[in-house]
């Protein structure tokens, strides 16, 4: 008899374990190998392998607060797939086959997240004043290198936004603000792009806050960047200018501006006209008097469209008045300043007096002459001023110009000895002297305007000769008690002046007593004496 005794030796499968290494926020996968214990007892493929929990329970899915979710294959094959903000090694976990004998063999997998983190590029610009400017941040993805291959995490299209105060914003247009908080501009977005659009106030000069404008990835990982733009002053400049003009005569100048940049050049128009610049400030009046040492001579008016200035000086102002400042802004709104200064070049006028003489009690004429002279400094040649219905002649009494065309004439005692009448016209004078006057007369005053309206004025002074006439006594005579008679003869002083006996001029007796012409015609001779009478007239 023999006996059988089996001997069974254990067979025990073994796994190996596995890693892998991937990118922030992108699943990766590797297979936990296993080795059976015999050839002949190979693992069961028929037998999906597991994973392992913390209770030991045998799980297709594991997730790890904080960390990530494992999913495994049948083959082994485990999934990692971790949470967004999971950078580093994970928790590894187990795998579990059995063989064809139901014996199970564990292996680990330890997965490991690499970090990605996405970058920016500021961006920065610099203009000048009321520009507008224009600057593109630019973001990339966060990028690492998994097994020598580089990988990235892609950034979310049009994920773009202001960031303001450390809030984001949804927004794309937003107030620019200086360091002070004023707001002095707007920046917009363009979320595609990345391109941010400053513009400023047109008075702005400086350097703003930046725009902060942030990105995010796939992860939401979020990345910013600023934009920086830069706003350098424009101050435009004002060129004084001068002329000058003859007496009288208006003058024009217009006061040179040149912009502080091309870009921005100097605006005259309607809403932004040309101005006068008094006591510190732009006003609106386009007419000021022209002053010179507190006394007005002149005018000055102002074109708000162009900046041309008229000077028109008043007719006896010689010299240069103040200068009047004259105001225009560019495009921004900044004022820019500059004179315009005239000065008023004297000339030459002169009037010729004249005279006349004739006899008592006959009309005299005189016409005073006139002459101008524009350009004295220079040779300039006299020229007649003519006397017309728009140039008329006046007379200035007493230093005051008058439109009467007849005026009292006097002596030197201011006695009225006659008329002084004057044709406008022509500026001749006509002197009609009293009957009884002799001697000069104060002389008349007339005066005419230049052309450019500078009153010269001459006079005219008429002489009266007397005019005496004579008389020759006659005698005669007579048997006593006989009539006598006789006629005295008399002879005019002048031609022009005849004797006149009339009924309104009668030839009269002189009472020899008196010496006095009486009306009577007739009286008695004084007895025992010859009397002689005298016979008066008038011529």
């Amino acid at each position: 008899m023999a006996t059988y005794t089996p001997h069974v030796t254990g067979v025990k499968p073994v796994g190996v374990p596995a890693t892998s290494t991937g990118i922030r926020g992108a699943s990766q996968s590797k297979q936990v190998t296993f080795q059976p214990g015999h050839a002949d007892v190979p693992m069961d493929d028929q037998v999906p392998a597991k994973l392992k929990n913390d209770q030991g329970q045998l799980v297709e899915s594991l997730k790890v607060e904080n960390q990530g979710t494992y999913t495994v294959a049948a083959d082994g094959t485990v999934t990692f797939l971790p949470e967004k903000n999971f950078v580093g090694q994970a928790q590894a976990v187990t795998v579990v086959r059995v063989d064809k004998n139901g014996t199970p063999a564990e292996a680990t997998y330890t997965p490991t997240v690499v970090d990605a983190t996405p970058t920016s590029t500021n961006a920065e610009t610099t203009d000048v004043q009321g520009q507008v400017q224009e600057g593109t941040v630019s973001f990339a993805p966060g990028q690492a290198q998994i097994d020598g291959q580089a990988v990235t995490v892609p950034l979310v299209e049009n994920s773009l936004v202001f960031v303001v105060d450390g809030q984001v914003v949804q927004e794309k247009e937003i107030d620019a603000k200086d360091t002070n908080g004023k707001t002095i501009g707007t920046y917009k977005l363009n979320s595609e792009t990345g391109q941010v659009t400053f513009t400023p106030h047109k008075d702005y000069v400086g350097t703003p806050v930046p725009a902060t404008i942030q990105a995010h990835d796939t992860n939401e990982v979020t990345v910013t960047a600023t934009y920086q733009p830069h706003v350098t002053g424009v101050t435009p400049s004002g060129k004084d200018v001068s002329s000058s003009g003859l007496q009288g005569a208006s003058q024009t100048g217009q006061p040179v501006f040149t912009p502080g940049d091309t870009k921005v050049p100097i605006t005259i128009n309607d809403e932004q006209p040309a101005q006068f610049f008094v006591g510190g400030q732009a006003v609106t009046e386009t007419s000021l008097p022209a002053m010179r040492n507190g006394v007005e001579v002149g005018t000055y008016t102002l074109d708000p469209k162009t900046g041309q200035v008229t000077f028109q000086p008043k007719a006896d102002f010689v010299g240069t008045p103040d200068p009047v400042t004259v105001q225009v802004k560019d495009a921004n709104g900044t004022p820019a300043r500059a004179n315009y200064t005239p000065t008023v070049l004297p000339t030459s006028r002169q009037g010729l007096d004249k005279v006349s003489q004739d006899i008592q009690g006959k009309a005299q004429t005189g016409q005073p002459e006139f002459t101008y002279n524009p350009d004295p400094n220079n040779g300039g040649a006299d020229q007649a001023i003519q006397v017309s219905a728009q140039n008329p002649a006046k007379f200035v009494v007493d230093g005051a110009v008058s439109d009467a065309s007849q005026i009292d004439a006097k002596d030197k005692d201011g006695k009225v000895i006659g008329t002084y009448t004057l044709t406008p016209e022509t500026g001749l004078i006509t002197f009609q002297p009293n009957k009884d006057f002799v001697g000069t007369a104060q002389p008349a005053t007339i005066q005419v305007l230049d052309p450019n309206g500078v009153a010269v004025s001459a006079t005219y002074t008429p002489t009266v000769t007397p005019v005496t006439p004579t008389g020759t006594s006659v005698t005669s005579e007579g048997l006593q008690g006989q009539t006598q008679t006789g006629t005295p003869s008399f002879e005019a002083g002048h031609a022009d002046v005849p004797i006149t006996i009339n009924d309104e001029q009668p030839a009269r007796l002189v009472d020899p007593t008196t010496g006095q012409a009486v009306n009577d015609t007739s009286f008695t001779s004084c007895q025992g004496r010859q009397d002689r009478r005298d016979l008066h007239y008038r011529s």
